[in-house]
Order: C-alpha cells, then sequence, then structure tokens
C-alpha cells in the first residue's frame, strides 16, 4: 500500500477510527440483539408448524394460505402509513416554504423602498446645497427646502415632487445615510454670517472704557 494513501481526506486516521467504531456498533447490532430476535422468531415459527401439522395438517395447510394475504395487508398498510407520512412532510415542507417565500419577499420589498427613499433624500440633499452655494447669506430654511424642492423637480424622475417629507427630518442630518462625511452647509453659512456680523458691528464702550482710556 502507498504512502499517498494515507494522505486522502477518506483515509485519514480520523476517518478510518471513525469507520471502525461505527462497524463495531453495526457489528454489534447485527449479532446482538437483532440476530437474537431472528433465530427467535424463526424457532417459534418451525415450533409452530410442526406442532399444527401434528394436530391438524388440514387447519395447518389453511392458515399457511392465509399466510401471504397477512403478508399483502401488511405491506398495504405500511404503503400507506409511508405515503402519510411523506404527504405530512411535503405539507410541512410547503407551508415552511410558503412563509420564506413571503418573508423574503417582505424583505426585498422594505429594501426597494428604503434604497427609494435614500435615493430622494440624497438627492433632495444635493439640491439643498446647491442653493445654499448660491444663496450664501439672508435666505431662511424654507426659503432654501421651496427651492431645493423645485431644482429637484427639473429632474424627470422626480417631475412629481419630493414625496418623502415624512422622513426627511430624520434621514437628512444622520451621517449613515450620507454619502458626503463634511458637515452641513448650512451651519457652516450661519456661522459664517453671525461671525461677519459680529465683526461689521461697532463695539459699545462700557462705562468703565473712557476711565480704562484715561488711566492709560
Amino acid at each position: 500500500m502507498e504512502i499517498s494513501w494515507f494522505d486522502e481526506a477518506e483515509h485519514s486516521s480520523g476517518a478510518i477510527g471513525a469507520r471502525l467504531t461505527t462497524d463495531a456498533v453495526a457489528m454489534r447490532s447485527l449479532v446482538g440483539d437483532a440476530l437474537a430476535l431472528l433465530v427467535q422468531n424463526i424457532a417459534t415459527v418451525v415450533a409452530g408448524l410442526i406442532i399444527a401439522f401434528k394436530s391438524n395438517w388440514e387447519l395447518a395447510l389453511l392458515i399457511l394460505v392465509l399466510f401471504p394475504l397477512m403478508g399483502i395487508s401488511g405491506y398495504i398498510r405500511w404503503k400507506s402509513l409511508k405515503d402519510q407520512f411523506w404527504s405530512r412532510v411535503e405539507s410541512d415542507y410547503n407551508n415552511l416554504k410558503a412563509v420564506f417565500i413571503t418573508e423574503l419577499r417582505v424583505k426585498r420589498s422594505l429594501q426597494c423602498q428604503m434604497q427609494t427613499i435614500l435615493t430622494s433624500v440624497n438627492k433632495l440633499r444635493e439640491c439643498v446645497r446647491q442653493i445654499e452655494n448660491l444663496h450664501p447669506n439672508g435666505a431662511s430654511d424654507q426659503d432654501i427646502m421651496n427651492r431645493a424642492k423645485a431644482l429637484l423637480m427639473q429632474d424627470k424622475k422626480y417631475n412629481k415632487g419630493f414625496k418623502f417629507d415624512h422622513v426627511w427630518s430624520i434621514l437628512k442630518d444622520i451621517s449613515k445615510f450620507s454619502n458626503d462625511t463634511s458637515p452641513p452647509q448650512l451651519s457652516q453659512r450661519r456661522r459664517v454670517y453671525i461671525c461677519s456680523s459680529q465683526s461689521d458691528s461697532p463695539g459699545t464702550e462700557s462705562p468703565t472704557s473712557p476711565n480704562l482710556a484715561s488711566s492709560n
């Protein structure tokens, strides 16, 4: 026997050990209770036939004629039980399959709906940024949103308008659903506007500032 024979997966030491364990159990069941029960049944049948023929051979022959009918009836009953079993298995399988297909369809439908919502939200977010860049100062949030929706409707895919206002406030600022990780332009624009207005406004002197100036 070549050494390479042991390199194969089915001939490894673990597989051989498992095979020996399985074969030992099978051999024990064959020569153990099963063989004893088989010998007992054969001995019982032979002894019964001998006693029956010695007692009344005509009745024994009648019983032997009925044995095939009993065997056929037993086979028919076994076949019927087998068909019922596989019918139940098929019924349970079809029920589980129907439930699985329904859940899969619902999952795919929700995924498609969510993808549609995210696409529309991202498109409107881009329109909002364009409007903010065009009007950096002096425009309210509502005005920016109205102009962004008007810009969105110029696209043929969104000519009927934005249909997901109920989720816009939830998804617009969540970075998980945003393709751009930069902070919103609106907050930057307002910070710049506030800082510029504060720097341009004349500073008011405090009551103590003249004294401080005179002391200097």
